[in-house]
Formats: C-alpha cells, structure tokens, sequence
C-alpha cells in the first residue's frame, strides 16, 4: 500500500476545524454558501429553486433541506461513511412533499441507482465544480473556498485510488499508512 501524502492539510485551518466529525462540517460548509449564493444550490441541485431560498440543518435528520420556488430539496452528505439504502427510504419516509432526494458523496458511486431509485446521487467532484464556478465579491469568501476545495482535491486524490480493491488491509499490522492515516482521522473511512 502507498504511503499518502498528506502534509499539505497540516496547513489548514479548515482541515482542523473538520477532524471533528464525518459529514457536520462540510454540510454546514455547503449550507452557509448556498444561503450566501443561492446560484450555488440551482447549479448543484438542477436549478429553479430561485434566490429565496430556505436552508435547514438536520431537519428530521436528514443532513440538509432546502425550499425555494415551491421545491423541497433533501440532502444526505457522506464524506466518511456509505450511506445504506434502508437509511435513505427511512429518511424518504420522513419528506412526503419533497421533490427531489439528493445523495451527496465524497468518491460517488456509493450505492447502486437500482437500490435508491428516488435519490440522485452526486460526487463531491461536481459540487466543488459548482464551489468554483461561484463568484463572490467577499474577499474572505474566496479564501475560504479556495482552502475547502484544495483540502477536498487531496482527500480526494488520496482516497480514490483505494476506493475499489479486492481487500482492504488497513488495519493489519505492519501497514505503514495507518498511523499517518490516523493521525489526519481519514483511516475511519474505511
């Protein structure tokens, strides 16, 4: 196994701030700039939602629920986890006027289309396209963006090319990635 190269996020402040949970901080990254540029939530969710939107976090546990323009969007985010179909019909079961069910997940392809026929599933990949093609006028906005999205590219990179083997052996003795793994929280994911 590859040692991961992953020395660039010690940098990050944001990268810090997220070792603290799975998904939590980078859904409420993803609420904060969709109520910040509503264009951001009609890029990544298939637009006309229109520009007053209504954004809530946990809402009868799903990760995300956004209203606008007579659409009810919910969103389940898996950065360090699989999401399983039963988990996603439960929260189907909890939004009968919602229009659309969104998967969000880190690598994509997490579960196949056959198992969740009412969920979209969409990789971080697109909604960090949709994070960079946004133009916001606040200086410290683009920062923070610009951090978020170089610490998902390396996580990314880092990750995929584990995401499909025939055996995962993280967690057998002699790995020489596993304490480097652990000491940046990512050895969870698998």
């Amino acid at each position: 196994m590859r040692q991961p190269n992953l020395v660039a996020l010690k940098k990050s402040v944001l990268f810090a701030a997220s070792l603290s949970s799975k998904e939590l901080f980078h859904s409420n990254i993803l609420s904060f700039f969709i109520e910040k540029y509503p264009e951001l939530a009609n890029e990544l969710f298939g637009g006309s939602l229109g520009r007053e939107l209504k954004v809530s976090r946990e809402e009868k546990h799903a990760d995300l629920v956004i209203r606008g323009n007579g659409r009810e969007i919910v969103v389940e985010n898996k950065f360090k986890d699989v999401a399983k179909p039963s988990q996603l019909h439960e929260i189907e079961s909890r939004f009968p006027k919602a229009t659309d069910f969104f998967l969000l997940s880190l690598l994509g392809e997490n579960i196949h289309p056959s198992k969740i026929e009412n969920w979209k599933e969409i990789p971080y990949r697109k909604m960090m396209q949709a994070l960079s093609n946004l133009k916001p006028n606040d200086d410290y906005h683009k920062l923070i963006i610009k951090d978020y999205l170089e610490n998902l590219e390396i996580l990314i990179s880092e990750l995929s090319p584990l995401a499909i083997c025939e055996e995962y052996d993280f967690y057998r003795t002699g790995n020489p990635s596993m304490e480097e793994w652990k000491a940046y929280r990512l050895h969870d994911v698998y």
